[in-house]
Parts: C-alpha cells; sequence; structure tokens
C-alpha cells in the first residue's frame, strides 16, 4: 500500500495560499479535506478537480482573492481604488466564487460545510452536481436569496442547517426536490413569509412536524 493510499485526510487552518494550481490535489485517494480561516488566491474551481474519493469538504472562514482585485491594489490610484472596492463589495465576491466553486465532479462527496463565508445567494448550479450528498452545513452566512429549484436533484440530502442567515421568504420552490430530507434548521432567520406548497417535497412525518411547529 503507497503513502497516497494511507491519506484519510488534509487539514489547512490559517493558511496563506498565493495560488494553488489545477488538480492540486488530483489523484490523491483524499477523503476529507478541510480549509478553516485560510486566504486563497483563486477565482476558479480547479483545485477541487480530481478528487474522486472525497467524502468530506469544509470550507469556513474562507477568503478569496481575484487575480484583478490583487493586481489593481498595487497600481492604481487611491480614487481608482476606491471605486474597485466598491465594485467588489457589489458583486459580492464570495458569493460569485463558490458559485461555481463545487462544480468540479466531486461524486462521492457526502457532506459539504461552508459555513462562515459570508455567502449572500444559493444559485442553482451551486449544488447541481452533488447527487450524492447527505449533509449541507450552510450557518452563519449573509444569505438572502435561494434561486428557485437550488436544491433539486438533491434527493439523498438528509440535513440541511440554515442557521443565522438573512432569509426572509420561502417560496414553493425554494426546497423542491427535498424528498429524503429529515432535518432542516432555520432558526435565526428573519422570515416573515412563508408560502403553504414550500414543504410540500418533504415526506419524512418528523421534519413536517418541526417545521410546523417553527413557523
Amino acid at each position: 500500500m503507497s503513502i497516497i493510499d494511507e491519506i484519510d485526510g488534509l487539514d489547512f487552518r490559517n493558511c496563506t495560499f498565493p495560488l494553488i494550481d489545477s488538480n492540486a490535489f488530483g489523484g490523491l485517494k483524499i477523503r476529507t479535506l478541510n480549509f478553516i480561516h485560510c486566504r486563497i488566491r483563486s477565482e476558479h474551481k480547479s483545485y477541487l478537480n480530481g478528487l474522486d474519493y472525497l467524502t468530506s469538504l469544509t470550507l469556513n472562514f474562507i477568503c478569496y482573492e481575484r487575480e484583478d482585485e490583487i493586481l489593481y491594489k498595487h497600481y492604481q490610484t487611491e480614487e481608482d481604488k476606491f471605486m474597485m472596492e466598491m465594485r467588489f463589495n457589489q458583486v459580492d465576491r464570495n458569493s460569485y466564487l463558490f458559485r461555481n466553486l463545487l462544480d468540479c465532479n466531486l461524486k462521492s462527496l457526502k457532506k459539504a460545510n461552508l459555513n462562515n463565508n459570508k455567502i449572500r445567494t444559493i444559485t442553482k448550479r451551486m449544488f447541481s452536481d452533488l447527487l450524492n450528498l447527505e449533509e449541507l452545513f450552510l450557518e452563519e452566512n449573509e444569505i438572502d436569496l435561494i434561486e428557485d429549484n437550488s436544491f433539486n436533484g438533491l434527493s439523498k440530502l438528509r440535513k440541511l442547517m440554515l442557521r443565522k442567515n438573512q432569509i426572509r421568504k420561502i417560496n414553493e420552490f425554494t426546497f423542491k426536490g427535498l424528498t429524503g430530507l429529515v432535518y432542516l434548521n432555520l432558526s435565526d432567520n428573519p422570515i416573515y413569509s412563508t408560502d403553504k406548497e414550500a414543504f410540500s417535497d418533504f415526506i419524512n412525518a418528523e421534519i413536517i412536524r418541526e417545521i410546523k411547529n417553527f413557523i
């Protein structure tokens, strides 16, 4: 058995990566990969490619820097810097970068922890290829928009954690397709509107009872 075969997981904490090469972990039989309190210079998803054995991924407190953002810091006037900072804040860079981050054929992934990343928007493309996902943690972000059918297709998802976000409205398509869900945490969200068909795809009696008590 080779050393690579014996790697169960990699854990990076409080690290700064000037650049993570494309397919940096490709071919490694890693089952658990953690990035916590890391600064990563990348606007590509490619560094997660090739992780065919990955079952658990944690990305917490991640700060991404885009190439053009790094350049303007060094070469622009103070006025230009201010205008660029405004533009990057409006773009919401973490939501932009996380949008395609998991679109890397992570076919074995069962648990994804994306807590504390200042994500504001959940899009339809974000989790569309994670068909074996069972647990998804999105707690303590700034989520105020979940696009319709964002979770559709995740029929194996059993746990969805959305605690401490800015979710205000839940419509009939917000949780569409989550037929296998047994636990949903929506606590500490300023929810004021819930469609009567919002939870119609839930077939587990326990989760339906918990939700009715919550709303």
